[in-house]
């Protein structure tokens, strides 16, 4: 069997957290040196961000199997906008098939 799927990148999802939480900490820093409404502004925009999905840019490529008496799975999976990848391959001899 082998299949795909897109799914949210983990360093791309790092990077968007560690994003957040600079805006986060800009946007409390500015209160009481700003207007109230360009606060309520900043605290508008943050709650916007919080609710902002991870983009699905990382692309899983997998097979799972039987070939003779071995178990396989390969994996394989790499994001179109930060070039993060990630392979992984094992192969098992299935106990008491070949004696």
């Amino acid at each position: 069997m082998s299949a795909d799927n897109w799914a949210p990148c983990p360093k791309c999802h790092a990077r968007m957290v560690a994003d957040l939480s600079a805006e986060e900490k800009k946007a409390k820093a500015s209160y009481g040196k700003v207007s109230a409404e360009k606060y309520a502004e900043l605290m508008e925009d943050l709650r916007c961000l919080r609710e902002r999905e991870t983009p699905q840019t990382f692309r899983e490529d997998y097979e799972i199997g039987l070939a003779g008496a071995e178990f396989y799975v390969n994996y394989s999976g790499s994001c179109k906008t930060c070039g993060l990848s990630y392979i992984f391959s094992t192969e098992n001899v299935i106990p008491g098939v070949i004696e």
